[in-house]
């Protein structure tokens, strides 16, 4: 019972620190876009930006944010990001 109550804190914990991911979307301009999320108490914005360098490799657009700024104190429990890689378009 003991090993049962273990393995299921150890998942919550997990499910709380690591949750740094991304999908594909598509952009309201119908361009080819990522949504990054950052879940969890351990994570802020600053996690959701690394993870949308790893994803571009390069310059990249923030289309949509929700969530907290980088600065602010951790413990909010969903933040998101719609990037689009490359290039922010020039102003017409």
């Amino acid at each position: 019972m003991k090993q049962i109550a273990f393995v299921a804190a150890a998942a919550v914990f997990v499910s709380g620190c690591v949750s740094v991911y991304s999908d594909e979307v598509y952009l309201p301009n119908g361009r080819h876009g990522y949504a990054v999320h950052c879940d969890g108490t351990d994570h802020d914005m600053n996690d959701c930006r690394n993870h949308a360098d790893k994803i571009c490799a390069g310059p990249y657009s923030i289309e949509a944010q929700v969530g907290p700024p980088g600065d602010a104190p951790k413990g909010r429990d969903h933040r998101l990001m719609i990037i689009e890689c490359g290039s922010p378009a020039a102003p017409k």
